[in-house]
């Protein structure tokens, strides 16, 4: 399942599909609930400037696949958002892992462009799930803005209107984790090198180095383990560039059967790193 580059755009059409086919664009088997954790309610409308909502999204009786969420406005935590995503796509998030369910934080921006002109605004919420063979999609609209709504990083109990406070400076985090493998479709009992880069961060750190840890995911998940890799555990140190980390030893996967695999690398840093998360499809000939 696959779309292009617009930061809204689902498969809804066959060429966006490789080996699926379209099944309904409107299948309330796809359901969203939204809750402001600050009331603990669940959110009939609007969305508000500067707010952080809940989402959970259900794919009750379609069961697990994997899935793309977009909203037009607002932003996912960087660790959800689609790998290879360009900074402008923080509204987009696609998780490797299959599941029936999935929740989220979706914060809203203080403001669209056009300003407060702008409230009102349609917000469409929109997730589409597929299984390898067909491609489900439905969608929830919600008003962006509107006089219920406090001003930007009003504090609570505020009423609409009430002036926003100064924002607290934030301390600078980011990066992007790259992993690589040298060979995505070996051969059963042979070994493939996989490659760990992060470049970008700039939040400060206590020394040079970065522990990390991989592991690997079969596809589906009770299928017979496809890679062995070693060294489980490492750590991703700068390098002589003092532009980027990287593994400190070399990471060796053996395919010990055939089916498909994932690797996934996990990052310990201190402060957290949002984005700690990348992974790679690894395809073993059948």
């Amino acid at each position: 399942m696959k779309a292009g580059n617009d930061c809204t755009r689902h498969p809804d059409i066959p060429s966006d599909l490789r080996r699926h086919t379209i099944g309904s664009l409107n299948n309330q088997a796809i359901n969203f609930v939204i809750t402001n954790p600050a009331t603990g309610k669940q959110v009939a409308g609007p969305l508000c400037p500067g707010v952080t909502y809940s989402l959970a999204v259900k794919f009750d009786s379609l069961g697990s696949g994997h899935h793309l969420l977009t909203s037009t406005y607002g932003s996912f935590p960087d660790r959800n958002v689609c790998l290879g995503s360009s900074n402008a796509c923080k509204n987009r998030a696609c998780p490797e892992d299959e599941g029936a369910s999935a929740a989220y934080s979706l914060t809203m921006p203080c403001t669209l462009p056009g300003g407060a002109a702008a409230n009102g605004a349609d917000n469409v919420i929109r997730a589409s799930w597929g299984d390898g063979v067909m491609v489900n999609s439905n969608k929830v609209t919600y008003k962006f803005g509107g006089g219920d709504c406090k001003p930007c990083g009003a504090p609570p109990g505020a009423p609409p209107g009430s002036p926003s406070p100064s924002p607290s400076p934030r301390p600078a985090s980011s990066g992007r984790l790259i992993v690589r493998a040298s060979n995505n479709m070996p051969v059963k009992d042979s070994s493939i090198t996989i490659t760990v880069r992060l470049v970008g961060y700039t939040a400060s750190l206590s020394d040079d180095s970065i522990d990390a840890t991989l592991t690997t995911l079969n596809i589906p998940a009770n299928a017979t383990a496809a890679l062995a890799c070693s060294p489980r555990t490492f750590s991703l140190s700068l390098d002589d560039s003092g532009r980027q980390f990287v593994a400190d030893t070399p990471i060796t996967c053996r395919a010990t059967a055939a089916g498909r695999a994932r690797v996934r690398v996990a990052l310990k840093t201190s402060p957290v790193l949002a984005n700690t998360t990348a992974v790679v499809s690894v395809k073993l000939p059948m």
